[in-house]
């Protein structure tokens, strides 16, 4: 069995600059237009670091995009390039911290945080120098609680619980998985009161699933566990399918989603 518990962060902490380290992606709309963000997840629970008060962005424009204004794979290699370039350069004395990107509307958008305001612009343009067909602007700003971190890099709710269910399927299709066998799946939630519990069952029961119980728990923030079921292929392209409305429905009650367990079954 694989529980998406056990795969929801892939943290691994890094003691020199004591934060973790978990990088993702999802794709979103930013101001109306297709996005794709990439960020390190790990830095949630830490931030913001008073160390590093100010916001670097180096934005750069793509040369091929596609329509959507996403990257294209013509344009793959080269990017990610000058992605490791420019994080090399500036992160090098750790006065920098790179946090994420933004790719939309024909741009790619790096960000970093600063611990001062102070950019090593000669680092900078040396690490660019083999793209010399890139252009490229940047700007630095104060930004000491993080506030872009979190209110354009950061996931919402939902998105996150869609990055953990995709982490699930690549950890069962390491296993094997073939994504091809009916099985039960199943879920739990917790909640603080009978009610709220018991309306969760009901909205779970109508909507398709099997309610497995209501267990009683020790901690009293969260003193009732609902267990349901449901028969399906747990795959990357089916599982938020199963996952999102139960989890909407127990945010929407006050409780909590816990994620979900399937069995791996291989060819």
């Amino acid at each position: 069995m694989i529980a998406a518990y056990e795969y929801l962060c892939g943290y691994f902490y890094d003691q020199k600059k004591e934060y973790s380290v978990s990088w993702d992606f999802y794709q979103c709309l930013v101001n109306d237009k297709p996005a794709s963000i990439y960020l390190n997840l790990g830095l949630a629970s830490r931030v913001p670091l008073a160390g590093y008060p100010e916001l670097f962005y180096l934005r750069i424009p793509m040369c091929q995009p596609r329509e959507d204004g996403l990257s294209s794979q013509a344009e793959f290699e080269t990017l990610n390039q000058i992605e490791n370039k420019v994080v090399e350069a500036l992160t090098a004395d750790n006065k920098m911290i790179y946090v994420g990107r933004l790719t939309s509307d024909g741009c790619r958008d790096l960000f970093f945080y600063s611990s001062s305001d102070d950019i090593d612009e000669e680092a900078l343009e040396l690490s660019l120098n083999d793209f010399s067909e890139y252009a490229w602007e940047g700007g630095i700003n104060p930004d000491p609680e993080w506030e872009m971190y979190f209110q354009l890099l950061m996931p919402s709710e939902t998105q996150l619980e869609s990055i953990k269910n995709r982490r699930v399927c690549d950890a069962m299709a390491d296993k094997g998985e073939a994504f091809t066998t009916l099985r039960e799946i199943m879920h739990w939630a917790y909640f603080a009161t009978e009610t709220a519990a018991s309306e969760y069952a009901a909205k779970a029961q109508a909507t398709g699933y099997q309610v497995l119980g209501t267990q009683l728990q020790d901690n009293d923030d969260e003193r009732y566990c609902v267990q349901v079921s449901n028969i399906g292929i747990p795959s990357h392209q089916q599982i938020d399918e199963y996952t999102l409305p139960l989890f909407m429905a127990a945010a929407e009650l006050g409780g909590r989603y816990d994620g979900w367990e399937s069995a791996v079954k291989t060819m």
